[in-house]
């Protein structure tokens, strides 16, 4: 565990915009966070865990710890997979649990199960952890991370506990964890069904789908969508469509700007580290929508 004090946090996010924390703690095992949780209890401060930062931005200055395990989240030899039984041990044949750290990136976990007939190609090019794909309950394209999950282990200061499927209390976007700052993900457990024969076609849609996501949004210095979608009673409108009819795509603020591919993603291009101005900027397209629809957007980026 390495402590680094007054630690400038603009680039723990994508979009590379934030002030300082008063504690940044690397940790390099899960006996690491039990000790980052240990040291924020001492000094009674908060504390925020974060994964790969792609959804997060910062504030000026955040009075506690940032906790970031600090591992090779490439490494997909750390990503196992069991055969599942059921509890008499009969053999559920076309069954797997895939277990993983909740660090590793969840692009290079897909593309790791598919060699072995796993399918969640679907969701291939969605940035960031699997933990902070299941925090959200990532989706695209009729798929959510949400329907796999099986299991996830999370620690707190008081203890360590697992949370089901049923516990995770999966939504649309939303799943328990995402406004709870107390509990840190550490593992993953998905179950799918496995299809070896179907390895090829898993593949090429991997690649169809990334192809598809690169149209709509940039791959640098940006946070992804930044509402989420408006439901209706028989139905959900795309945030995106919404904010392209308010002319969003013109909205800037000292070098920060709304996508010209796609209304609902703001991009830094110059890196510019002004936290005002990307506030403004959501600000001003969440008031441009109420204006005319009447309608508050949910934001799905997260201000630390």
């Amino acid at each position: 565990m390495n402590i680094l004090n007054n630690y400038e946090t603009n680039n723990l996010s994508w979009i590379h915009i934030g002030g300082h924390a008063k504690y940044f703690i690397q940790a390099y095992s899960n006996e690491d966070i039990l000790d980052a949780l240990n040291f924020c209890a001492s000094k009674k401060i908060k504390y925020r865990f974060i994964g790969s930062g792609t959804n997060i931005y910062f504030g000026k200055y955040f009075d506690g710890a940032i906790i970031k395990m600090c591992l090779n989240d490439q490494d997909t030899s750390k990503i196992d997979i069991f055969k599942k039984y059921n509890h008499d041990y009969s053999d559920n044949s076309d069954e797997y649990y895939i277990a993983a750290p909740a660090y590793i990136n969840f692009m290079s976990l897909i593309k790791y199960i598919s060699n072995e007939g796993f399918d969640l190609s679907n969701l291939y090019g969605i940035p960031g952890s699997i933990g902070g794909a299941i925090i959200n309950n990532a989706g695209a394209y009729g798929s959510e991370i949400g329907d796999y999950v099986s299991e996830v282990i999370c620690f707190n200061q008081q203890s360590q506990f697992a949370l089901t499927q049923k516990d995770m209390n999966y939504k649309y976007r939303f799943s328990i964890l995402k406004d709870n700052f107390k509990d840190i993900v550490v593992t993953i457990f998905l179950c799918l069904k496995k299809d070896i024969k179907k390895v090829q076609d898993i593949q090429d849609n991997i690649q169809e789908v990334y192809k598809k996501r690169k149209l709509k949004f940039p791959t640098d210095n940006n946070l992804g969508s930044v509402f989420e979608n408006y439901f209706l009673n028989d139905g959900k409108i795309a945030s995106g469509a919404i904010l392209d009819f308010i002319g969003s795509k013109k909205i800037h603020n000292n070098q920060i700007k709304v996508c010209e591919s796609h209304a609902n993603v703001i991009t830094n291009p110059s890196r510019s580290n002004d936290i005002d101005a990307l506030d403004a900027i959501l600000d001003t397209m969440q008031k441009e929508v109420f204006n005319r629809y009447g309608i508050k957007l949910n934001q799905e980026i997260r201000k630390i």
